[in-house]
């Protein structure tokens, strides 16, 4: 059996509750962490999902893991950055639409 691929969840929204029960019915795919601001809403849907680590810290999670990719389904502002954040991390990333919201979002650093 191959490698299951490790995920983890930034965003812990009404949104994500579509991308949760997608990851649930992945069987080559776990999601093993999730991250929001508002850690409380974390531990609620890591409990309602069956996902063993919560962090409220995006970068903390990413170096703690060992994930091979990350899902981000937080606010459009924060897409950008947060997606830089896993891709100099070599990380694999699904980002909730639109990436940025403006093109301007992408070149600046």
């Amino acid at each position: 059996m191959a490698k299951q691929l490790r995920v983890g969840l930034a965003g812990a929204g009404a949104i994500s509750q579509y991308h949760l029960v997608g990851w649930s019915e992945m069987p080559d795919a776990r999601l093993v962490s999730i991250c929001d601001i508002d850690e409380a809403k974390a531990r609620a849907t890591a409990r309602a999902f069956n996902i063993p680590n919560v962090y409220s810290d995006f970068r903390t999670m990413i170096e703690r893991e060992g994930l091979d990719a990350v899902d981000i389904v937080t606010p459009v502002g924060t897409h950008a950055q947060l997606t830089r954040i896993a891709a100099d991390a070599g990380l694999h990333v699904s980002c909730q639409k639109p990436l940025t919201p403006t093109a301007w979002t992408i070149w600046k650093r």
